[in-house]
């Protein structure tokens, strides 16, 4: 796939990332905001020390905080951003 194709197929994509603060996630993130991607991060722990945090990207993101085995919260969260991609 081409860098511009990989762009256009990514920009405005409603995408949830589990563990988003964690290492892989503070590396996903990144990219995909700088595709284009709508993230939404689904965070059960804050840590202050994650590079997501720290750099302040998570402020350009949709948080859900809470727990990747609550149903619940997941049905509701996919719903809400009408999210169609997950990274977990």
């Amino acid at each position: 796939m081409k860098s511009g194709q990989s762009s256009l197929f990514w920009q405005d994509r409603p995408t949830l990332v589990t563990g988003a603060t964690g290492l892989l996630g503070s590396w996903l993130v990144p990219r995909l905001l700088d595709q284009g991607a709508e993230v939404v991060c689904l965070v059960r722990d804050w840590v202050p020390q994650s590079a997501l945090i720290a750099t302040g990207l998570l402020d350009r993101v949709k948080v859900a905080r809470g727990e990747v085995q609550d149903q619940a919260l997941l049905e509701r969260v996919l719903g809400e951003y009408e999210v169609d991609t997950v990274f977990h």
